[in-house]
């Protein structure tokens, strides 16, 4: 939700054909029994004039907040607070913005800006305080090239569209990189992105004029690579001819709108149901000045289900809207992700090499001691209270409540993993595995390094264990990744 670049050189072009687009809007209108869209006083106001108190500049993106804030980002290097009938209350920013481009409010009132300039998302407090940032300027995975959008998606993940990277980075709401979306020649100019309470994640182009990408929750995606194309689907938009898909925004219904910024169009789909509205797909809008119509639409945002504030930058105007469309549909049920990310407890003594767990459901930390020795750590029960907004049970290193240490037989830990009953170290050096009991830390015997047959590791560096108990091995030296049977006696695959 941005503003991608200046459409101002383009408004001379847009008022000779003004009149033609509202007479076209207006019979488009006349064949729909039921208006889509209608025009909310309530909730629509004018931006001060520039050089008055509360004017942003170059108004460039929006985002609502608690208690129906407005939260207006001026591409110039600041956000401005609004009441929702308009009034101004405050700004933030100035110290750390310089080209923010777009922004997303959380029910906590925390506000996340994109700033395009510096490369990295900066996290803001209830007050404005600055609390910390997300990302950094870079061509790297996990490094932002030339951001261009921003969503937060359900279970606090923050999507960035990265046209300069030509993919999707996805991040914590703390910080951490968690993946890349390579797009590759899928989508080839990026110009928008909206994520959905189930997971799904949308796209425009500035070369589809019809419609926009539609991609499965990250989770469903290929981990690496480039996203193979039979996977992006397509939401066809009725009639549209979009030069300039400037924005996108998702409710829980399944509806799915886009702004184009050329004509000043909204077009709304609705992915649930394949029953259409009216002659086309167009909602509201058109080219010109007046109550309806836009010169230079740069943001849009859902209210709710059936409620859309629009930002037009030239016309300094926030216009309210309500969707007629949204009655009767059924919400799509969120996604609820199976991971998630979030930092590492502070004060652990040596580098974690897994999590396991006690009969309570306490975590139990598996550490690395100076790449010779595994030690098994207890820990304690906190509550923590995290950035997406909730308090959870976190753990902290405790050695009062268990403290183990398996050294016997190992040269390099390259790897480790704690099973029911036993820990596993991948040994780079002695190129085999060793396995120790839990009882008493003793070890139980090592293998790979005595077998005469393709059983036989070199420079194994990863270890993992099957819930049946077979035995996982990355096999580095020979580009392999083995499994071994339960009992050890013979290798169940090799590929």
């Amino acid at each position: 939700m941005q503003l991608k670049r200046n459409h101002l050189a383009r408004g001379a072009q847009r008022w000779a054909a003004t009149a033609l687009l509202i007479g076209i809007s207006a019979v488009q209108g006349f064949a729909q029994a039921v208006p889509k869209a209608s025009y909310e006083a309530n909730g629509s106001f004018q931006l001060p004039g520039k050089g008055r108190p509360g004017a942003p500049d170059r108004p460039s993106a929006l985002a609502l907040g608690p208690n129906g804030t407005v939260h207006i980002a001026d591409g110039r290097g600041l956000v401005y607070v609004f009441e929702a009938a308009g009034v101004y209350r405050r700004s933030y920013g100035q110290a750390e913005l310089n080209q923010p481009v777009a922004i997303e409010v959380t029910a906590a009132d925390e506000a996340y800006v994109l700033d395009a300039n510096r490369g990295k998302v900066y996290v803001f407090g209830p007050g404005g305080q600055a609390l910390r940032t997300i990302g950094e300027k870079g061509g790297r995975a996990g490094q932002l090239s030339s951001p261009i959008d921003m969503a937060l998606g359900p279970n606090g993940y923050v999507y960035i569209l990265d046209p300069g990277r030509k993919g999707v980075q996805i991040f914590s709401r703390d910080g951490l990189f968690v993946r890349d979306i390579e797009l590759g020649d899928v989508i080839r100019k990026p110009l928008a992105l909206a994520v959905a309470n189930d997971g799904m994640i949308f796209v425009s182009d500035e070369d589809t004029p019809g419609h926009i990408f539609a991609f499965p929750p990250f989770t469903e995606l290929p981990w690496t690579g480039l996203t193979p194309r039979g996977i992006a689907g397509r939401v066809a938009l009725r009639g549209a001819q979009m030069s300039d898909p400037v924005a996108i925004a998702a409710n829980e219904l399944g509806t799915v709108i886009v702004l184009d910024n050329n004509s000043g169009r909204v077009w709304r789909q609705n992915i649930s149901t394949d029953q259409p509205i009216g002659a086309n797909d167009m909602a509201y809008g058109g080219a010109g000045t007046g109550r309806g119509s836009f010169r230079d639409a740069v943001d849009v945002v859902f209210e709710g289900s059936d409620h859309l504030l629009i930002l037009d930058g030239d016309l300094r105007k926030v216009e309210r809207i309500r969707l007629t469309t949204e009655s009767g549909l059924t919400p799509r049920e969120d996604f609820d992700y199976p991971i998630r990310v979030a930092r590492v407890p502070r004060g652990l003594p040596a580098p974690l090499l897994d999590v396991g767990y006690a009969a309570d459901g306490a975590p139990i930390f598996l550490l690395e001691i100076e790449n010779r020795a595994i030690q098994m750590l207890g820990t304690q029960l906190q509550l923590y209270e995290t950035v997406y907004g909730d308090s959870v049970p976190a753990f902290s290193p405790d050695p009062t409540v268990l403290q183990q240490q398996f050294s016997q037989g190992i040269g390099r830990v390259a790897g480790a993993v704690l099973a029911d009953t036993m820990v596993v170290v991948a040994d780079s050096r002695r190129n085999r595995f060793a396995i120790f009991s839990l009882e008493g830390g003793a070890p139980i015997g090592t293998f790979g390094d005595n077998y005469q047959d393709n059983r036989k590791l070199k420079g194994p560096r990863a270890v993992a264990v099957m819930p049946d108990g077979r035995i996982v091995i990355a096999d580095t030296g020979n580009n392999r990744v083995k499994i071994f049977s339960a009992d050890l006696a013979s290798l169940v695959a090799s590929y």
